[in-house]
């Protein structure tokens, strides 16, 4: 795989493909609870921009349906497909560090793997993207973030934290991407042990931003979502019910009602 293949392809490809469109779109303000937080309800897709991935025919499906009790919530559908979610609106980090969502899968994928590039495919997975720095990345990496300009006229994003469903646990609970060295894989989840019971989740943006590449993270940041199964041609349906960012201040963990 070339330089240029490996920085477009799983958990950063599909970032190139519509960063005219990104920078072209109204930014939309989320739904805010209160001055201290950011909520994503789902409640109609409004709010996200539509991702498709080079070199994949197949796109995954994102739509809102209804769980048992009436409310809306996402419903995410991946088979031998991959294509994601962005929000349309950014974020400062450091003013909203605490990332809580509550999601739910069918099943993970059974060929899946963090370590490779063949199994590297989640039934779900919720990216932070921060906008890329060329003084703060390798010699490596600057060769492909140029590559991918001189393709699609801008710079791709920059560094990115993954909180992933994986297949299994593995020795490590932290790892890079097999893909680039920009991208940092934490494993939220694991398994089938909590498949089709809603899981309940709360993150330090910051603090894995400082452990995973050793300095602090930028002040704007973009949030996205996908099921990704084109590496191990499975399939899986997920639903999130809602994704919230709030002060590190806040003395109580992140709300889960409406």
């Amino acid at each position: 795989m070339t330089d240029t293949a490996s920085i477009l392809n799983q958990g950063m490809r599909f970032f190139c493909l519509l960063l005219s469109l990104l920078a072209l779109a109204q930014a939309r303000v989320p739904t805010a609870h209160a001055d201290e937080t950011i909520r994503f309800d789902f409640t109609s897709l409004e709010q996200w921009e539509a991702l498709s991935l080079p070199g994949v025919d197949k796109a995954s499906t994102y739509s809102i349906a209804t769980d048992e009790s009436g409310e809306t919530i996402l419903e995410t559908k991946s088979s031998a497909s991959a294509s994601g979610l962005i929000s349309r609106s950014s974020f400062d980090p450091h003013r909203l560090p605490r990332l809580c969502w509550k999601w739910k899968i069918k099943n993970v994928y059974k060929n899946g793997n963090a370590l490779q590039k063949s199994g590297d495919d989640y039934p779900l997975r919720i990216f932070v993207v921060f906008p890329y720095d060329a003084a703060s990345v390798s010699l490596l990496e600057k060769a492909r973030y140029e590559s991918a300009k001189l393709l699609y006229g801008q710079y791709p994003p920059g560094r990115s934290l993954n909180y992933i469903w994986a297949n299994r646990q593995h020795k490590e609970s932290r790892m890079r991407s097999t893909y680039t060295e920009m991208a940092e894989l934490i494993i939220v989840e694991s398994g089938n042990k909590n498949a089709r019971r809603w899981m309940t989740e709360e993150v330090d943006i910051l603090a894995d931003y400082q452990r995973a590449f050793g300095k602090p993270a930028p002040h704007t940041a973009r949030l996205a979502i996908m099921n990704d199964s084109d590496n191990t041609g499975e399939s899986s349906t997920s639903h999130i019910e809602y994704i919230e960012l709030a002060q590190e201040s806040a003395e109580t963990s992140c709300s889960s009602s409406r």
